[in-house]
């Protein structure tokens, strides 16, 4: 080879290399240029992202604050019906202790008899069970529900025609439970 071609030929194998470094910048640019494009995009993701979580996160402490301050606003509301509750029972216990008071103390003689007059337990228990199933905590009890729809049935007894009649006579006295007057009727419960 002559010196002519092989500086030829150098020339040659320089703008080659100089082609292929400059192919290698420019993969590497496009690729570059991807990557800062995928990159924004991420960035622009993420904010958004940011800017929702942070939305959601003042809507969450405004409602953190709303029921704080009804929790606040409960608590106060409690407060004042159990000293209600409390000023009321109070009230009840005067009442009935006046109730009994007069009572004892009445010079009618109809008020007397109708305080004196036997109250069967019976009768009590079945007040006071009617009283138990007017309080709103008892609202749920099966047997207070039952007594209180309208469209409860008495069950029928089939034995009921087999059963032997009350007795009228006082030879065959029916037993019966302690009798207690109104007035012990009305302080017992």
């Amino acid at each position: 080879m002559t010196p002519s071609q092989i500086s030829i030929a150098i020339q040659w194998l320089i703008v080659s290399l100089f082609v292929a470094v400059l192919c290698l910048a420019q993969y590497q640019l496009a690729t570059t240029r991807s990557q800062l494009t995928q990159a924004l995009a991420d960035k622009s993701t993420l904010q958004t992202d940011a800017d929702n979580l942070a939305d959601s996160l003042r809507k969450s402490n405004a409602d953190k604050a709303a029921l704080a301050a009804e929790s606040e606003q409960l608590a106060l509301q409690l407060q004042q019906v159990s000293l209600q509750k409390a000023e009321l029972m109070g009230r009840h216990h005067a009442l009935k202790n006046q109730l009994n008071q007069l009572l004892q103390d009445t010079t009618d003689e109809d008020a007397k008899a109708w305080r004196d007059a036997p109250v069967p337990n019976d009768v009590v228990r079945l007040l006071s069970h009617a009283a138990d199933c007017a309080q709103r905590a008892r609202l749920h009890d099966s047997v207070c529900v039952a007594a209180r729809s309208t469209d409860a049935r008495v069950p029928s007894d089939p034995s009921a025609t087999a059963r032997d009649p009350v007795p009228t006579d006082s030879a065959n006295f029916v037993p019966s439970q302690p009798i207690l007057s109104r007035v012990d009727a009305v302080s017992h419960r």
